[in-house]
């Protein structure tokens, strides 16, 4: 009798493994993400790895900002910082890069604009309009939060989630092509506000109509 309950308990035990739903982690996002150790603190993005983060930009929501770090910092004391300066007359999703800036050891910080999204599945809220009014001022506060001035929305600055020490004296704005227009129009519009942008490449910036047009 003893043998038959221990059969059918152990006959029991095998038919629940077998039914119990297999569960799968989902990917998302929050994989690029960091995470907290099992200490409690924030898990640092080390040296030729990258995250996704989000910032606050108000009367938008949250913007979707990148960055990217590189194998080994510019200077002995740490990594200048680039900010890239994203498409908008032609149709893109995605983060932007055109520009390996960690190949020179810096910062690399690209962004979403309002209303984009990524593949990864990072989207940044609010409406696109072209880097017109809600793009420059989601651009300006990605710019303020590259440089240290604010921090994403889970109140760490840049230098909370980084194991490269970010170098904001030495931050500064790449634009290629047709972006040039977006990253002179910040610095019109907000100018005073970013005495934090140090220097401005651009490259092959269209500077009349009719050579904007070649971009459409």
């Amino acid at each position: 009798m003893n043998r038959r309950i221990a059969f059918l308990f152990l006959t029991a035990l095998l038919l629940s493994a077998c039914l119990s739903p297999r569960v799968e982690k989902t990917p998302s996002v929050a994989d690029d993400i960091a995470t907290p150790d099992q200490s409690g603190s924030a898990k640092l993005t080390q040296a030729g790895e990258k995250f996704i983060t989000f910032i606050k930009s108000e009367g938008i929501g949250n913007i979707a900002v990148e960055v990217t770090l590189p194998e080994k910092a510019r200077y002995p004391e740490g990594a200048g910082i680039v900010v890239e300066v994203q498409t908008f007359l032609t149709e893109r999703t995605g983060f932007y890069t055109s520009l390996d800036a960690t190949k020179i050891g810096l910062i690399h910080v690209s962004y979403l604009w309002p209303g984009l999204s990524d593949r990864s599945g990072a989207k940044s809220d609010g409406d696109y309009d072209h880097a017109r009014e809600n793009g420059m001022q989601a651009l300006r506060d990605v710019i303020h939060y590259a440089a240290g001035q604010i921090p994403d929305i889970d109140g760490k600055y840049l230098k909370d989630s980084i194991a490269v020490t970010p170098l904001t004296d030495n931050l500064g704005l790449y634009a290629f092509s047709h972006p040039g227009i977006a990253a002179t129009q910040v610095m019109a519009l907000y100018g005073d506000q970013l005495p934090e942008v140090k220097y401005f490449v651009g490259r092959e910036n269209p500077t009349v109509d009719t050579l904007v047009s070649v971009e459409v």
